[in-house]
């Protein structure tokens, strides 16, 4: 079902001896003027979003290959190097309950918290957002395994943790604003956005000095779409096979470049020029 207006509650945890990492507490679908609604820490038959790890913890680059790294996992160790254990939130089982519904074109706000009065407490790392197709129907994410989708990016920002979203701090939501624009010339239908967020040099050497990666995972569905195919211009990988013997770096995102700007165009925009 599509979900219904939930009124924002802003969730806080603190873990004993480690610093909270971070999770999305709401999203606003679309922003501004739709529904905000909570997404992580919520039973999922009651979000859009999937779920977060028991720590919140983080998937390390040494098992960039696992599962994990799609949509995150339950269990992911800290102060060890070891893999992220299940369940995978990829897994159709672990899909949420509901999906956001928005049309083509517009724009997602997420919420991310963490430490109270600090939002997402580490002070630097890239960003990127994915949209992965489940189908064309209005609840085809709410039972899909998320490894078979195809993933295009949609946005990307180097250095976005310092430079984008240390600054959108919102005191009255205690998180993180971070705004995402919707392509306006995909096909109508159920997408996951997905949320990445790589953490370097944040690991100690018992955890293997290694890359940190945040998946998120949130459940759309796009409407009003006048096209019925994806461009074969818009370049798509799997996760995680698509990272598969990545050496994450600083100055380069994985995967696939964003799409052209030319598709967050209607398309009477792009026939008038506009």
């Amino acid at each position: 079902m599509l979900i219904p207006s939930l009124f924002a509650t802003v969730g806080l945890t603190l873990f004993p001896l480690v610093t909270a990492h971070g999770y999305i507490s709401n999203w606003t679908v679309p922003y501004p003027g739709g529904a905000t609604t909570k997404a992580q820490k919520t039973p999922l038959a009651q979000t859009a979003f999937r779920s977060v790890s028991n720590n919140t913890g983080f998937v390390g680059s040494a098992f960039i290959s696992s599962p994990a790294t799609v949509c995150g996992a339950f269990n992911t160790p800290f102060n060890t190097t070891s893999p992220p254990g299940p369940p995978f939130f990829s897994d159709a089982s672990q899909s949420a309950g509901f999906t956001m519904n928005t049309p083509v074109g517009e724009m997602v706000q997420l919420i991310i918290s963490g430490n109270p009065g600090q939002g997402w407490p580490h002070p630097g790392g890239n960003m990127a957002v994915y949209l992965g197709m489940c189908g064309t129907g209005p609840t085809d994410c709410q039972n899909f395994d998320a490894s078979t989708a195809d993933w295009f990016k949609i946005k990307s920002d180097p250095n976005g943790v310092p430079n984008v979203l240390h600054p959108a701090y919102d005191p009255t939501v205690d998180g993180n604003r971070y705004n995402i624009s919707l392509p306006a010339q995909v096909p109508t239908g159920s997408y996951i956005l997905r949320l990445e967020i790589l953490g370097f040099g944040l690991t100690n050497a018992a955890e293997g000095d290694q890359v940190e990666i945040y998946p998120f995972c949130g459940q759309l569905y796009l409407s009003g779409s006048n096209v019925t195919t994806l461009s074969k211009e818009i370049q798509t990988i799997k996760l995680p096979t698509g990272y598969a013997g990545l050496t994450l770096q600083t100055t380069t995102l994985p995967g696939p470049p964003v799409i052209d700007p030319k598709f967050f165009l209607s398309t009477a925009a792009q026939s008038s020029g506009g």
